[in-house]
Parts: C-alpha cells; sequence; structure tokens
C-alpha cells in the first residue's frame, strides 16, 4: 500500500498561489487553511473536501465547481463567492459571510442536478439519497443567509429545500399533492409572480362559476346564455368577482343559486389567504432591497 498523502500546509497553499496565480483545480483536501488570505482567487474546480478554511479572507473568490464537502467555514468571509456547481454538502457556514454569493440562475445545487439525472435513469435509490443531500445544502444556506442581511436568495433557497423534500414523498401521497399546489399556485409564499398570477386564475374562474347559474343584477339576470352580449356578460361577472375577491361588497349584484353562493363564500375566504400572503411576500422583498 502507498503512502498515505499529506495535505498542504497553508503555507504551501500560499506560496502555490503565488507562484502560480491560480488554486484552479488544486487538491487542497483536509488542509488546515485557517485565517487564510484568497481574495478574489480562483479556485474553480478546487478539491477542499474537509479543509479547514475557518476566519478564511476569501472575498469575491471563484470557487465554481469546487468540491466543499464537510468543509469548514465558520466565520470565513465568502461576500461575492461564485459557488455555481459547487459540492457543498455537509459544509460547516456557522457565521459564514456570504452576502451577495454567486448561486445558479435558478438556485439549484448540483446534488439536486443529479437527483434529477438518476430519476430520469429510473434509479431511485440514487434520486432519493441525492435530493436528500439538495435539501440538506438549501437548508444549510438559507439559515446561513437568513442571520445575515435581508435578502431574497433565502426564500429562493427556501423554495429550493421545499421542492427537494417533495421529491422525497411518496408520489402520489396528499402531503406531495398538496405541497405541489402550493408551490404551483404560491411558490411557497415566495414568488410574487406565481401569487398574483394565482389571484387573476382565481377570479376569472370564479366569474366563470357565476355565469353558469347568473347573478341578479338590479331587475336582471346576468349569466351566459341570458341575452346579453358574451363581452359584456363575462365583463361584469369579472367585475363582481374582483368585488368579492377585495370583500368590497357593493351589492348591486347578488348571487341567487347554489353554484354562485357556494363560489361567493369559496373566493371571499381565499382571497384573505391569497391577500395577506401577497402582502408578506412584497414586504420580504422590500425588506430585501
Amino acid at each position: 500500500m502507498g503512502e498515505q498523502k499529506q495535505p498542504l500546509t497553508k503555507a504551501e497553499v500560499e506560496k502555490m498561489y503565488q507562484d502560480q496565480g491560480t488554486l484552479a483545480g488544486a487538491d487542497l483536501s483536509g488542509a488546515d487553511l485557517t485565517d487564510i488570505y484568497l481574495i478574489a482567487a480562483d479556485l474553480s474546480g478546487a478539491d477542499l473536501s474537509r479543509a479547514n478554511l475557518a476566519d478564511a479572507h476569501m472575498y469575491g473568490v471563484n470557487l465554481r465547481g469546487a468540491k466543499l464537502f464537510k468543509t469548514n467555514l465558520e466565520n470565513a468571509n465568502l461576500n461575492g463567492a461564485d459557488l455555481r456547481d459547487c459540492d457543498m454538502l455537509g459544509a460547516i457556514f456557522r457565521n459564514t459571510k456570504l452576502t451577495n454569493v454567486i448561486l445558479d440562475r435558478n438556485f439549484i445545487v448540483v446534488n439536486e442536478r443529479e437527483a434529477h439525472k438518476a430519476a430520469l435513469h429510473r434509479d431511485r435509490k440514487t434520486a432519493h439519497h441525492k435530493y436528500e443531500e439538495a435539501r440538506d445544502v438549501y437548508r444549510a444556506l438559507k439559515l446561513a443567509l437568513d442571520k445575515q442581511v435581508p435578502s431574497k436568495d433565502v426564500g429562493m433557497l427556501f423554495v429550493r429545500e421545499m421542492g427537494a423534500n417533495r421529491k422525497l414523498m411518496p408520489l402520489f401521497s396528499a402531503r406531495r399533492l398538496i405541497s405541489k399546489f402550493l408551490d404551483v399556485s404560491l411558490g411557497y409564499g415566495e414568488l410574487i409572480g406565481r401569487i398574483i398570477g394565482s389571484i387573476f386564475m382565481l377570479m376569472i374562474a370564479s366569474a366563470f362559476l357565476y355565469g353558469i347559474e347568473g347573478v341578479r343584477y338590479g331587475g336582471e339576470i346576468l349569466g351566459f346564455g341570458q341575452g346579453a352580449g358574451l363581452l359584456e356578460t363575462a365583463g361584469n361577472l369579472l367585475y363582481f368577482s374582483v368585488v368579492v375577491f377585495t370583500t368590497v361588497g357593493f351589492g348591486e349584484i347578488i348571487p341567487f343559486g347554489p353554484i354562485g353562493k357556494a363560489t361567493m363564500m369559496v373566493e371571499g375566504f381565499t382571497s384573505t389567504v391569497y391577500m395577506a400572503i401577497l402582502i408578506i411576500a412584497l414586504y420580504k422583498r422590500a425588506m430585501a432591497r
């Protein structure tokens, strides 16, 4: 058996960086690099597994594709670091500065990509394992960022964490279906576009349901096939739906059938939930700025 490779020392790594100007692809696994200065260094593809980078100064460092498996980054400064395609499973982010770090555009970590690939090949065991890894990485990053300056990245990481956790549930279980609905309709309360889109969809769907039996408008009945023009009827029904959703309740339009009454109750109740979630999401986004 060959001799076990000894980790590089801090002095050796600093000299290597000084001589070569880059540490891309370097094997720094297990190295004790406490308090090292690697500001804006190129560490892309480097192996930093189990390395000790506590208190390291790594502002703007390029860690794209690096292995950070169980790397100790406690109190390290990683502000502005490129963390795309990193394996960050088990990395310690206690008090790590992570402001303005660069992540994948969709915040997908490499573990989840590997899970998708395994799922496509019907390797359920590997997919399940990788989704667990992805969930843990998202949670670690989310908790670390949440203790710093408010950032929309926290919300996006929460969405990814919830998505990975959903993939671990039985395929057609009630929990998974509910989780999927919360993702598509609300983005787990973090994606403002989905929340607003769901609000419009609810109002339009409710307007259609009101038109099935019709609603009483003065001495007339507004509904599909009641004689008025389609556009005029649709406009009035949508107006009534918006009034119900916003709980203004002018009272000049009244549902009289069971479908209309049930729709009005459901829309009125649901609107309070959607508006509360929207206000919270807008507040979080405002604070992130």
